[in-house]
């Protein structure tokens, strides 16, 4: 079992290939961002901190474990190796070969920002390959910035080979070898410390008991990050020497994994700047902290000075004490742009994966097939499980087929209907021909708390969705995706830059 220990109506998923023992997620009852932050409302977390920056461990560890109690809780099965992932040797190697080969035909120089990402964004179109989260940031400031990009899943199809960017797929193995190496016993029982206090929290709170093994993956995990304090200081001193960065631009750095690069960032005067990756909610961990930590100072230097966004919305999601500013989005308006003259054919319907519950979209598109045999019926894997469906699909007679094509708004364009529990899809879909509808689950109710779109608890019930009248929303464009992202991302860049000392 993975996750919480299960009650006596546990039962099997009903794929085989999914052989894990999980509690039905409609047994399980509500669960709010309320319930699930009362863990961290402790005041013997924030004592336990990582000796080098003074950082509470507790803000590296957060978004590992409150997402391993609402996984236990709502997913219909999740597995180990979410907590302990594991690639082949050889795709490291040759992602790191490849990084390292890249760097030296492009040595880095000064630039003013720095762009980071993790590649995850990286994809191609019209034969150019560009990364649809950075790329568009770093041709508008031109040499005024400067790219640091991963390797997604160290899958070499995805490394971004172009100039004023460098690539950090061996950075990341190496950076992890050496805190594997730094790491000694009082790294272990920090951060064993932080997850045990936690996990009884969980007991008590939530009556979740968070299985064995783990708990001990993610202190292993923590225990890792905490090793590798030093090493994360001394990449922002060579940052500062190869770039001289008076700001960053990043992804995800509300994130506890950027805690030790925010605060390490911060003492050397670089102010960093998240922009939003991804669909942003009130339950979503990483984005809103309890009344108790909020209030705390130690708070402000794990985290990013602003938060540019997609639009005004996304901001009554999240509750950080960090500055919020509604920019845009500029791949969806790029691509918005390229698919204007697209329309619906009036027969798709498109499901959307989280890339978790693999097995439970699957059984939800054979569903629908089933009653709406006049429908082709499309499941679009995340991209972290397309591999993964992929394989389980390939070979097998299903009544639906997989979209795993690169850009979703080419999907909306063969679609009339989009349907999923949590996807940034639901609200990508606003303003295009394909009409959004939320999969009503525990797990979307507890995400969507006050989703605008309509709701469908069964296959059955988006049929007759679909068959009959129109669902009403109340989502507001402009509220989501305001247009005009290059005329404000360059008028906030330029009062940056111009107030950037040197310049």
């Amino acid at each position: 079992m993975v996750g919480c220990a299960p009650g006596p109506d546990a039962v099997a998923v009903a794929s085989e290939r999914d052989a894990v023992i999980v509690t039905p997620p409609s047994s399980r009852g509500s669960l709010s961002i309320a319930d699930v932050l009362r863990v961290e409302d402790d005041p013997k977390l924030p004592d336990i901190r990582e000796p080098q920056s003074g950082i509470p461990v507790w803000l590296m560890a957060r978004n590992y474990f409150h997402r391993a109690v609402i996984e236990a809780l709502l997913y219909a099965g999740t597995s180990l190796p979410r907590y302990a992932p594991q690639y082949r040797v050889r795709d490291m190697l040759k992602a790191a070969a490849l990084s390292r080969w890249h760097n030296m035909q492009n040595p880095p120089v000064a630039a003013p920002v720095l762009v980071v990402g993790s590649g995850a964004g990286v994809m191609h179109r019209d034969g150019r390959a560009f990364d649809r989260l950075t790329s568009y940031f770093a041709e508008v400031l031109g040499r005024d910035a400067w790219s640091e990009l991963g390797i997604h899943l160290f899958d070499v199809r995805y490394a971004l080979r172009s100039p004023r960017v460098t690539l950090t797929a061996h950075r990341r193995l190496v950076d992890h070898a050496q805190a594997r190496m730094a790491l000694r016993r009082a790294h272990e029982e920090i951060a064993a410390a932080v997850m045990r206090r936690a996990a009884e929290n969980a007991e008590r709170h939530l009556g979740c008991t968070i299985d064995g093994s783990v708990l001990a993956a993610l202190s292993r995990r923590v225990a890792i990050e905490v090793a590798g304090a030093a090493e994360v200081f001394r990449r922002v001193r060579q940052m500062q020497k190869a770039h001289s960065p008076r700001l960053v631009l990043a992804d995800q750095s509300s994130y506890g994994t950027k805690a030790l690069f925010n605060a390490a960032c911060h003492d050397y005067g670089i102010e960093v700047i998240e922009y939003q990756h991804g669909v942003i909610t009130k339950a979503h961990e990483a984005y809103n902290l309890s009344d108790v930590w909020r209030a705390m100072p130690d708070v402000a230097r794990a985290l990013p000075n602003e938060i540019w966004l997609y639009g005004p919305w996304w901001g009554t999601q999240i509750n950080l004490p960090v500055k919020l500013k509604a920019v845009g989005n500029p791949h969806r308006e790029s691509s918005m742009d390229q698919s204007s003259a697209i329309a619906p054919n009036g027969e798709e319907v498109l499901v959307l994966g989280d890339g978790i519950d693999t097995a439970f979209y699957e059984s939800f598109c054979a569903d629908l097939a089933r009653v709406l045999p006049n429908r082709q019926i499309v499941f679009r894997p995340h991209p972290v499980e397309r591999q993964r469906a992929l394989e389980r699909h390939t070979g097998v007679d299903e009544t639906y087929r997989l979209d795993l094509s690169p850009d979703i708004y080419g999907a909306f364009g063969r679609a009339q209907w989009v349907a999923a529990e949590v996807s940034t899809g639901l609200f990508e879909a606003v303003g295009t021909p394909a009409r959004p509808v939320v999969i009503d689950t525990p797990k979307s109710r507890f995400y969507l708390p006050d989703s605008p779109f309509a709701r469908a608890e069964s296959a059955e019930q988006l049929a007759d969705l679909i068959s009959g009248a129109k669902p009403t929303t109340d989502a507001k464009f402009e509220a989501f995706w305001p247009l005009g992202w290059k005329q404000r991302f360059e008028s906030e860049m330029r009062a940056k830059l111009d107030r950037a000392p040197g310049r």
